[in-house]
């Protein structure tokens, strides 16, 4: 998920969006688009969009774009025509623009557990719509967040500790679990702390007694609950003074070692409440400047978020299709993950595909991996290069080796900087990659620890490094940097 960070929403101004669906396969032309989209037709979906009304058409004047790109639905029960629940993983990206085609927020679901009721003879196909329709509101609940203050669940842990014979005490935290926890799955968020306010002290005693080899387990317990008592009671200052005190101990949910337990299986309760505290927000954000200039329509937004244009000149390796081409070359933005049949994702889809419409009339279809040079009619070089990407999801981050275009930006006899455009890793469009001179690999800045591994890249020329340790934004001086190491003596 990612905003982005230069707009603001005036919310006298934004009343209407229009909406848009399409799969992958129909956006890519693959063999089963046509029985795809016939699960997913547009004009069925209503988008639940606080204080927003929904254009029956896609129109113009709309003030946003929603624009879903369905990759998966994989239902994980059967369907019962006398009625019943439908559990089914969804797969998909929702991109939310203003109505010039400016992007403000995204999100993708991987394989997300999606649920919808239904009643006695509701067709299958309706079914199946309303789980991607459930899917699909689930993906803008952090927008709306944004916009209108906290409306997502709690969803947070109550810790306890097992009592044995020597520790019959401890009973008494498995009992307050098995009060709070059903309060807390209701959201109740008044009836949690009306109950909890009473447990403090016990907690507090704990707390106070907690010695021997159980001590941190003890406190560990009492933190989680008394942070989570402190949050949603509104005292964030004691939340955050008793999160300090709390995280140097917490361990991973599943190394631990003690009679400690919580009710959810977390990777740390600790980081989950510092989660919570930002994630409430009783006053909305203002997260973009309105953008003057030509509104389009949500169909020429749908071009433009999934396709990278170049007018050039490409040569390909590819058997009977091999040669250089002159003309308008597109990339997907947006990799097309259905596997056949349209129910399967392949996260790890190392190639993408490339359309050519040459001047002469001739239309090729090719792969990434098959591109030899690229060169635009402005003079700009593209080079192509397999890399690990992070595709993000609902809950996680998967690695996977894909190939990359990259246009190059920068070059000097020691290094090179190319803006990473396929695969999108960054709705700014502020990706980067550096590499010396005769290595194949090099480092991006849209990696996880980015400023470390890019500082002890350049460590050879002290300047550099220096300048890598100092920046407050790397994507923006990232040039800059490179000029020096240029430069660099040691």
């Amino acid at each position: 998920m990612s905003f982005a960070p230069s707009l603001e929403i005036d919310k006298k101004v934004f009343k209407t969006f229009d909406f848009k669906l399409l799969t992958r396969s129909s956006l890519f032309d693959t063999d089963n688009s046509k029985a795809a989209n016939s699960k997913v037709e547009t004009n069925k979906y209503m988008i639940d969009f606080i204080g927003m009304q929904q254009l029956e058409t896609p129109d113009k004047s709309a003030d946003f774009h929603i624009v879903v790109f369905f990759d998966q639905y994989a239902g994980q029960n059967s369907y019962i025509k006398s009625g019943g629940v439908m559990n089914a993983e969804v797969s998909l990206t929702t991109i939310i623009t203003t109505a010039n085609g400016n992007t403000l927020y995204t999100k993708g679901l991987t394989k997300a557990a999606t649920k919808a009721e239904y009643g006695k003879d509701v067709e299958l196909d309706e079914v199946t719509r309303m789980v991607i329709q459930n899917a699909i509101n689930t993906s803008i609940v952090p927008f709306q967040n944004k916009l209108t203050g906290y409306k997502a669940e709690v969803g947070q842990s109550i810790a306890f500790i097992e009592a044995d014979k020597k520790h019959p005490e401890y009973k008494v935290t498995e009992d307050q679990m098995k009060t709070l926890l059903p309060i807390l799955r209701r959201d109740d968020v008044a009836g949690f702390c009306a109950v909890a306010e009473g447990y403090m002290p016990s907690w507090e005693q704990f707390l106070n007694n907690a010695s021997g080899e159980e001590a941190d387990d003890v406190k560990r317990m009492a933190y989680q609950n008394m942070a989570l008592y402190y949050i949603l009671s509104g005292n964030i200052d004691k939340a955050k003074t008793t999160l300090e005190l709390y995280r140097p101990i917490d361990k991973p949910v599943s190394n631990f070692l003690g009679a400690i337990k919580t009710t959810e299986s977390k990777y740390k309760n600790s980081v989950e409440l510092e989660k919570l505290i930002t994630s409430i927000t009783p006053n909305p954000e203002k997260l973009a400047v309105v953008d003057a200039g030509k509104k389009i329509t949500v169909d020429e937004v749908i071009s433009k978020l999934a396709f990278e244009s170049v007018t050039g000149t490409i040569t390909i390796d590819d058997k009977k299709r091999s040669g250089a081409y002159t003309g308008v070359i597109r990339f997907p933005k947006i990799s097309p993950i259905v596997a056949s049949g349209g129910n399967i994702a392949d996260l790890d889809a190392p190639d993408l595909d490339v359309y050519i419409k040459a001047n002469d009339g001739t239309n090729v279809k090719t792969t990434l991996s098959k591109v030899q040079s690229l060169k635009g009619a402005d003079g700009k070089n593209y080079v192509v290069q397999k890399v690990t990407s992070i595709i993000s999801g609902n809950s996680l981050s998967l690695p996977t080796k894909s190939y990359s275009l990259m246009q190059e930006v920068y070059v000097s006899p020691k290094i090179s900087l190319f803006r990473v455009l396929i695969p999108v890793e960054d709705q700014s469009g502020s990706s980067f990659m550096i590499r010396k001179t005769n290595d194949e690999k090099g480092v991006r800045t849209s990696m996880f620890n980015a400023k470390k591994n890019i500082g002890e890249y350049l460590s050879d020329c002290p300047k550099a490094a220096e300048m890598v340790a100092n920046s407050k934004s790397l994507n923006t001086d990232i040039q800059g940097i490179l000029e020096m190491y240029t430069s660099c003596s040691n």
